[in-house]
């Protein structure tokens, strides 16, 4: 209708606005911005990632997960509004950008500690556990926490529980994701997860985890001086936050909309022509149609009563009855802006006086019922919100505070666990086993039986560690993922001479011969001292037991 009224009328400017026109233009905003954000948005991701891996490969996989987890949110935030809650339209966006920022985050604390332990020697399969059983833990512990938060609209409730229900969600298939399908993706990919590198950043990678990197530099800085740059700290945080004392909660309105839409032409239009900040309250009365002759006189003789209260306008001098005869309203103008504060007043001083004068003009009269609407909805909401802060505030911290408990440990918890060696379910030594007779400075030896040669550590530890391991005189053992355990493991033969790899447990390929020099030195040494009378074996030697040395306590496991 209005494109045709124009074209009629073409020396006549012709707009449509309302609460239905404003309505669908922002629906349809709404959508446009959804895709746009999805077009520019992913992209300024992928360059982001590529920066943060230098691979192809390996930025694209937290990517996929992050808009994997979108999507199956999104379908089970449907399913949700199907049956159970209506979802309010604001959820999509929401979603789709916490989504994608949590499903990005979380895969890269594991990706990124996966291809440090790869990078330290472990195997794929290794490297894909350890991350999981420490960042992936991290991963968890993270997603409980902004559920907890996000959960806490749902004290506010209203509008705000779609948005808790939809946020939780893609916040909990995140890290479902980065806990089950980001691991195989790992494992199916390999080292081919840091296929098509780009060009000179390997050596950026390579010193990424390094004290003497840019961020290895500044905790270096931080650490020093810890006092100092907590206080700094703490008052740019305080300086920063101190606007939000003087917050104030609204409903968006037409000036909140994009400039370009057609309605927001028009409202420019018609307050340039007849320039005012009048906001309209609404005195609504439902009754029986019967009752309508009654109604229409009770707020005719309120009428000069609003009309006299401070800020007001004026008052429509008849009031408008809906098609059946059930409602009527009398709009109040008042001379304020929406976001005045002054509104709120102007809004209690109509239900306390005016208000009532109808109830009491209608008492007798069944099914009457008397509110004030229009611009009371968003003064309402904003009251409520504010009286519901407090509550979401407690509820927040309260089960955050829970979930860090639980996560870190407390002394309750500490006192219901089970004691656990400190080296694991083994002892250092078995009780079998002796220690060398005289063993000096020169030479150290050790029995080196199958069971004691690595020990199950209490914390979790990158690699194995062997009992003998930083004795004097004794090499270090390779770890399990160097290259030449994996090609000993693979059937390879190992390269003769030279040091393989560059790590300092990865030693020459006659690393044995060490241990059994020191075995040998400390046999030919106890033989040397035996006495016809205290004649004993060098303990550990040939693998049988003896009787310890006199004066010489029994070694204990």
């Amino acid at each position: 209708m209005t494109t045709r009224l124009g074209a009629a009328r073409p020396d006549l400017q012709v707009g449509q606005i309302g609460p239905g026109s404003i309505t669908r233009e922002f629906d349809a905003t709404l959508g446009r911005d959804f895709q746009r954000a999805e077009f520019v948005s992913l992209p300024v991701t992928l360059v982001i990632l590529l920066i943060a891996f230098g691979a192809v490969v390996a930025a694209g996989v937290p990517l996929v997960l992050g808009i994997g987890s979108v999507a199956v949110a999104l379908g089970l935030t449907a399913a949700v509004s199907n049956h159970l809650v209506t979802v309010d339209q604001n959820t999509q966006s929401m979603v789709l950008l916490i989504g994608l920022a949590v499903g990005v985050d979380y895969a890269l604390f594991v990706m990124r500690r996966a291809r440090e332990e790869r990078a330290a020697g472990a195997s794929v399969e290794d490297s894909i556990v350890l991350a999981g059983a420490t960042a992936g833990r991290a991963v968890i512990v993270s997603g409980l926490t902004v559920m907890v938060a996000m959960s806490g609209m749902l004290v506010a409730g209203g509008l705000f529980t779609s948005l808790a229900i939809g946020t939780s969600l893609v916040v909990g298939v995140a890290v479902l994701a980065s806990a089950t399908v980001l691991p195989a993706l790992l494992a199916v990919l390999g080292d081919r997860v840091d296929a098509l590198r780009l060009p000179g950043t390997r050596r950026r990678q390579a010193n990424a985890g390094s004290v003497e990197s840019r961020w290895g530099r500044l905790a270096g800085r931080v650490v020093a001086r810890p006092v100092a740059w907590a206080a700094t700290a703490a008052v740019a945080l305080i300086a920063l936050s101190v606007p939000a004392l003087g917050m104030r909660t609204a409903l968006t309105d037409v000036e909140g909309l994009p400039k370009d839409l057609a309605v927001v032409a028009a409202y420019r239009q018609l307050s340039a022509a007849a320039p005012t900040k009048t906001v309209a309250l609404l005195l609504t009365v439902k009754a029986p149609a019967s009752a309508a002759p009654a109604v229409a006189e009770a707020l005719a003789a309120a009428a000069p009563r609003a009309a006299a209260l401070a800020h007001v306008s004026g008052v429509q001098p008849q009031a408008s009855v809906s098609k059946d005869g059930t409602v009527t309203l009398l709009p109040i103008g008042v001379a304020l802006d929406a976001s005045d504060e002054r509104l709120p007043g102007v809004v209690d001083a109509v239900r306390t006086q005016v208000a009532p004068q109808v109830t009491a003009a209608l008492r007798g009269r069944p099914g009457v019922e008397v509110v004030v609407g229009g611009e009371a909805a968003a003064t309402d909401l904003a009251q409520w919100m504010d009286s519901r802060l407090p509550w979401v505030v407690g509820f927040v911290l309260i089960l955050t505070l829970v979930v860090m408990l639980i996560s870190f440990g407390s002394p309750w918890l500490a006192g219901h666990r089970r004691p656990q060696p400190p080296f694991g379910g083994r002892g250092l030594r078995r009780d079998d086993a002796r220690l060398p007779g005289d063993v000096g400075r020169a030479a150290a030896g050790l029995h080196l039986d199958r069971v004691d040669c690595r020990v199950a550590a209490a914390a979790d530890v990158r690699r194995a560690v062997r009992v003998v391991d930083g004795l004097p005189r004794l090499r270090h053992q390779p770890g399990a993922g160097s290259p030449r355990c994996r090609a000993r493991r693979a059937g390879c033969r190992s390269t003769r001479g030279g040091q393989v790899g560059r790590r300092r447990d990865e030693r020459r390929s006659r690393h044995g011969r060490g241990v059994r020099g020191v075995r040998d030195a400390v046999r030919a040494r106890a033989q040397a001292t035996r006495s016809g009378a205290g004649r004993r074996r060098a303990a550990g030697c040939d693998g049988r037991p003896g009787r310890p040395a006199a004066g010489r306590p029994r070694a204990a496991g």
